[in-house]
């Protein structure tokens, strides 16, 4: 292999393509890489799938659920008012934005902002309890279209000239999710996206290259461990990677069920390349093709200590989270999103800078302000209009900035300046995360990814 024509033009990383560290890897000493297929190794087109995702369903929800026929023109697929992270209380119809410590920030019913009022009634009397019955973590991609719908379906369920089978949210969100698990279930959905596979899945010229490098260190294997169907892992592998893929991928093992996979004792069963079973067995074996499986059983097979394996994932449950609380493998998180966030931030650099700035003013004025009311009992005139009018134009300048990475949500990663749950979890479980696979491309098969300096509050302004 030329390792130097392998390289070129994959010297200088743009920003948007880094990748960022939670916890330190050293590449030299991962002998085994793990990867999912959808929305990791398959890059899907996010529109065009969630579109399709959103239309199947909602003829799943004609077809077989009993809603109207006239309901496709009464919903539209809005892909702006979805976004990863955030949590349906289907109990009440809400979706939410929560941060790190589980306080909701922000809650949207349909369309419409709920008046803070309502918000701090039902939700603020305790931190959220996410694990609760009535609440959805939307914490993969796939799931976002079926948010979309089934806020569009509360929003239209009180209206007088439509009749739904039900007008109870739990059960709105009971059918939603029945019909979009039948896009998956009935192929429907996979179907659709191989009869149309370089529309669904725009190919990235560096991918190859990443998996190239990647297997440039000697001894080490890659491998695929997905929930998806055999036959469509690996016509999506072979669109991929050609017919020869199986010159850089070393094991397959398909509707591995994740995350129970980390925890379950499901043999694994070897299958041809047509799907058919050939035999079950506990371990499985390089070269081969399964289905099943488990954690335990693919540890044999690798026979090293968890901290030599890296897993690379979009989900950050079923990939991630599972991962690190099941074993010591590294992950690394694919967020699509982070791209583009990044690449706003950097267009609108200035305006994010003189942000954080005017909060470091607000903060000072409200010292000032503080300390006048406890000496004297009042505020001065000047100190309460300066605060007032700073407090205000913070305000202005986030709601500007944050319309810009979303109308509805903002940052994926923020809530003004605190972290999202999602956020947290994160930084708390991804070794390493990145926009897509691809950006191992600029990095070599032995890198070391470091923190040249992880501070806590405390030391911000010290160190930085």
């Amino acid at each position: 292999m030329n390792y130097k024509n392998l390289i070129e033009n994959t010297q200088k990383v743009p920003y948007e393509r880094k990748i960022f560290v939670n916890h330190p890897v050293v590449m030299d000493k991962i002998y085994y890489v793990g990867f999912d297929l959808d929305w990791t190794l398959a890059d899907y087109s996010r529109n065009k799938v969630w579109q399709l995702i959103f239309n199947l369903a909602t003829d799943y929800l004609i077809d077989h659920l009993g809603y109207p026929k006239k309901l496709k023109t009464l919903i539209t697929y809005n892909p702006k008012i979805i976004h990863r992270g955030l949590i349906i209380d289907t109990l009440r119809g809400i979706l939410l934005k929560v941060n790190a410590y589980r306080y909701v920030g922000k809650a949207l019913k349909g369309e419409k902002e709920l008046p803070q009022e309502e918000k701090d009634r039902i939700y603020h009397t305790y931190p959220l309890d996410v694990t609760a019955k009535n609440f959805y973590w939307l914490d993969t991609i796939f799931e976002l279209p079926e948010a979309n719908l089934y806020s569009e379906l509360v929003t239209i369920s009180n209206r007088d000239n439509i009749s739904l089978p039900t007008c109870n949210f739990r059960k709105i969100f009971e059918d939603v999710r029945k019909a979009v698990d039948s896009t998956h279930a009935n192929g429907s959905l996979h179907n659709n996206i191989l009869s149309n596979i370089e529309v669904m899945i725009p190919k990235d010229s560096l991918l190859e290259t990443a998996i190239k490098r990647l297997i440039l260190h000697p001894g080490r294997k890659l491998f695929v461990l997905t929930n998806s169907y055999v036959y469509y892992t690996l016509a999506v592998l072979e669109y991929l990677f050609g017919s020869n893929w199986s010159n850089y991928f070393s094991l397959i093992v398909c509707q591995a069920d994740k995350p129970k996979f980390f925890k379950n004792k499901e043999p694994f069963i070897e299958v041809d390349k047509n799907g058919r079973e050939i035999r079950k067995t506990g371990t499985p074996e390089w070269g081969k093709i399964y289905k099943g499986g488990n954690f335990t059983g693919l540890m044999q097979l690798f026979n090293t200590s968890g901290d030599r394996v890296l897993y690379v994932g979009d989900h950050i449950y079923g990939d991630i989270l599972r991962v690190k609380l099941a074993s010591t493998w590294n992950t690394l998180l694919i967020i699509k999103e982070l791209e583009e966030e990044l690449k706003i931030i950097l267009q609108e650099y200035s305006e994010f800078v003189r942000m954080v700035e005017l909060r470091k003013e607000l903060v000072s004025i409200r010292m000032e302000y503080d300390n006048e009311l406890d000496n004297t009992g009042t505020v001065k005139s000047k100190t309460a209009i300066l605060y007032k009018e700073l407090r205000n134009r913070v305000k202005s300048v986030e709601k500007e900035l944050q319309s810009k990475l979303n109308p509805y949500w903002g940052s994926l990663f923020k809530i003004g300046s605190t972290r999202t749950l999602f956020a947290q979890q994160v930084e708390n479980f991804a070794s390493l995360y990145t926009s897509r696979v691809s950006n191992l491309a600029y990095y070599g098969s032995r890198h070391f990814f470091t923190i040249p300096i992880d501070p806590m509050k405390h030391e911000l302004e010290i160190l930085i």
